[in-house]
């Protein structure tokens, strides 16, 4: 199964359950297995200022 794939099939069950799959590139640099702080803290405000408006 390649990344695609599982990431539809993850996703359809997240989406069964009344959740969304969000998919982001956290880390510091390519091939990196660190976070970068900045883009997670996007990531966050992002899905948190849209749970807000709900």
């Amino acid at each position: 199964m390649t990344n695609q794939e599982s990431s539809s099939a993850l996703g359809a069950i997240v989406k069964d359950m009344g959740g969304q799959l969000i998919v982001a590139d956290l880390a510091t640099a390519p091939g990196s297995n660190h976070h970068d702080s900045g883009k997670l803290i996007s990531v966050f405000r992002n899905i948190f200022a849209g749970e807000m408006l709900r």
